[in-house]
């Protein structure tokens, strides 16, 4: 029986690993000689912990400062965070905290997994977060904040030693002792520092003076410039010479007065191409993505980026690890210029254009790297799923559908339980029932995979409905075939055997092949667990024969290994290994690491009920490290249990405790009771 929703207990936290992506450096930083003096004594514990708001207009490098001062005094901690809230990406909606924490903890924590925050519910999170960081000096840079709401739960004001930065372009106003500082532009001397740490020093003073001063000593337009040079894109004399005197610095405008003039020196096809960018979701748009966009091929869109970089409105993006697919290559840009590129491709007619070919290679994307483990999933996701958020048409909602599927597939249940809220959302605005009804039914299946049974079941028997209303009996079937899934995980078999023979008929009055296959592989499995070995060898061969017909390997792989639990259990040891060794053969065929680990798991289990305990070991052994690599922790605490009878088996008693108070700790934390209570009964007679 299920007990409980995923939650994390404290029961334990792995080593520490700073999570900072600022996306630049301290690199070149300059100046604010003071700023930096006045925060130190600002974040000086003192016994207490401290925060820090830093504001100031955009451009004017509150994020520098703010990284800077990590590097200037990160001796004084033991670890430090940063992450972007994106509050002013252009189409972008602000990050909140439950988002933050599920990028965060996978990463600052070696024992927590990404599928398992993912499986926790926000307050689980949150008490991860604190359970995390609790007795640490942390330094904390929360960037681009713009509501304190953003924050709630995440700030330190009674933990020892640690120092908190959020830099807004707005006042957040935390309490009445958290005073912001108020960032001005730059001195003149740090601006001409900035400028000539980046173009160079043999440039004659008096003009880099005149174009600091005509910059406003904002850093934003100093280093633009700045790049300018250093490339011979334009020289000193030719920039002063374009700009005029403006009026003090207070407005966007004047800053995009500024952009105007470098904007004005590109080519047509630079041009086209900063529009197309800031047409971009995205914050790190890849080359193939400009490149559909923009008509031509992603050799061309390397070169008119490359322009871009070298007139200092765009900057490459270093994924973590790099593709080795040239379109994968990704950019970005300071928010204040991805906000001024987009307002020129709203001014001159692009925008809604090259949106329209954005989505349209993102459907294509989606359907083509779809399988199990693609490499360019990862790096294209992120913008994909911005993209999808960023409109309110139902071509948006399509492609919202689409890609949280991925998500799902992906175990990114939070990005998933996003999309296809907002697809549900538009589908209900725009009239689209059927829409609707795949939107819930996607919701379900994140809900599922959260174990969070109850929401799932109403999402099920939501999308259910609405299925039925626009008479799509595939779509009913295929909400009943969840509602199975959940009963039979919860033990109620007659209930879900039901359920999947209604599934299986469905689709196979309807011709649905690959489907019908899976519901009677569900059959298959309630019949093992029933005990009826004869029905589920039946079910499970023609789950089988269905999956290889449709080419499903996965499902293929499924089927087989299903025939080699039903042969282990039968204690028909030879034709069990011989299935389970082909399965494991297919599930790497198509990198499907999961499934291997549950082959290499029945191996095991033959070499146990043969007697070839250290056998079973060594197979158990390897399925435990894929697991573990996986983050599946449910899936590893069971594997734990195998491993520890096996080890005792062998006389190593103290590895088996070992491993049983582990299994004992992941179902404590994921409140799975029974399983809990039956691992430490096996240790009191280990």
């Amino acid at each position: 029986m299920h007990i409980g929703k995923v939650e994390l207990r404290e029961t334990g936290r792995g080593e520490w690993r700073d999570y900072w992506h600022p996306g630049i450096s301290a690199e070149g930083f300059v100046g604010r000689e003071r700023e930096l003096q006045q925060m130190r004594e600002a974040l000086d514990g003192a016994g207490v912990a401290r925060i820090q708001s830093l504001g100031g207009l955009g451009g004017i490098g509150k994020t520098k400062l703010a990284v800077a001062f990590a590097s200037v005094f990160a001796d004084r901690y033991d670890g430090k965070v940063f992450y972007d809230f994106q509050s002013y990406t252009p189409g972008s909606p602000p990050h909140d905290a439950d988002q933050a924490l599920m990028q965060i903890l996978p990463t600052i924590d070696s024992q927590l997994q990404a599928i398992e925050v993912e499986r926790m519910s926000p307050e689980g999170r949150l008490s991860a977060w604190r359970g995390r960081t609790a007795g640490r000096r942390l330094l904390i840079v929360w960037d681009n904040v713009k509501h304190a709401a953003q924050l709630e739960g995440l700030l330190f004001r009674d933990q020892p030693g640690c120092a908190t930065i959020i830099t807004s372009r707005d006042l957040i106003a935390l309490d009445s002792a958290t005073r912001p500082l108020m960032l001005d532009a730059l001195e003149p001397e740090a601006a001409t520092a900035l400028f000539t740490e980046i173009a160079g020093k043999e440039h004659p003073s008096r003009e880099v003076e005149q174009l600091v001063k005509w910059d406003h000593h904002l850093p934003v337009l100093i280093e633009m410039h700045a790049q300018q040079v250093r490339y011979g894109e334009r020289s000193l004399a030719e920039i002063i010479g374009d700009l005029t005197a403006e009026p003090d610095l207070d407005t966007r405008e004047v800053i995009f007065a500024r952009f105007d003039g470098s904007y004005a020196h590109l080519t047509d096809d630079q041009r086209f191409t900063l529009r197309v960018f800031g047409a971009h979701a995205g914050t790190t748009p890849t080359a193939a993505s400009l490149a559909a966009a923009l008509g031509c091929d992603v050799t061309e869109t390397h070169a008119l980026m490359n322009a871009l970089i070298r007139t200092g409105f765009v900057r490459r993006h270093f994924h973590d690890p790099e593709v080795d697919d040239p379109g994968m290559r990704a950019y970005t840009a300071h928010d204040t210029v991805r906000l001024y590129a987009a307002h020129r491709a709203r001014a001159e007619g692009d925008f809604d254009a090259a949106r329209a070919e954005l989505v349209r290679y993102s459907r294509n994307l989606a359907g083509r790297y779809f399988h199990f483990g693609a490499p360019l999933v990862d790096v294209e996701f992120d913008n994909q799923r911005d993209l999808a958020l960023a409109g309110t048409t139902r071509k948006y909602a399509l492609l919202a559908e689409i890609t949280g599927l991925r998500a799902y597939a992906l175990g990114r249940y939070g990005d998933g339980e996003t999309l296809n809220r907002h697809a549900a959302q538009v589908f209900e605005e725009v009239g689209d029932q059927a829409g609707l009804a795949r939107a819930m039914h996607g919701l379900a299946e994140v809900m599922r995979g959260r174990d969070e049974y109850e929401k799932a079941i109403r999402y099920f028997e939501r999308a259910g409905d609405l299925f039925g209303d626009v008479g799509d009996l595939s779509g009913k079937a295929l909400a009943v075939q969840g509602l199975a899934h959940i009963d039979r995980v919860r033990g109620l078999f007659e209930k879900a055997e039901s359920s999947f023979e209604y599934a299986a008929g469905v689709f196979g009055d309807l011709g649905e092949r690959d489907r019908h296959a899976h519901a009677v592989w569900g059959l298959g499995d309630v019949a093992l667990m029933l005990g009826r070995h004869r029905a589920a060898r039946y079910y499970f061969e023609e789950a089988a024969q269905e999956y290889e017909i449709t080419g499903n390997a996965r499902g293929l792989g499924h089927s087989i290994q299903g025939l080699g639990r039903v042969a282990l259990d039968l204690r028909d040891f030879d034709l069990a290994i011989a299935l389970f060794t082909r399965s494991g053969e297919i599930y790497e065929s198509i990198g499907h690491d999961l499934g291997r680990a549950f082959s290499l798991q029945g191996l095991g289990g033959v070499e146990s009920g043969q007697g070839e305990h250290r056998n079973a070991v060594v197979y158990l052994t390897q399925a435990e490290a894929i697991h573990r690599a996986a983050g599946s922790r449910r899936e590893l605490a069971d594997v734990l249990r195998e491993l520890a009878r096996a080890t005792s088996a062998c006389g190593d008693h103290g590895t088996a405790r070992g491993h049983l108070r582990e299994a004992i700790a992941i179902y404590s934390q994921l409140g799975r009771g029974e399983d809990a209570q039956a691992a430490s009964a096996l240790l009191d007679e280990t």
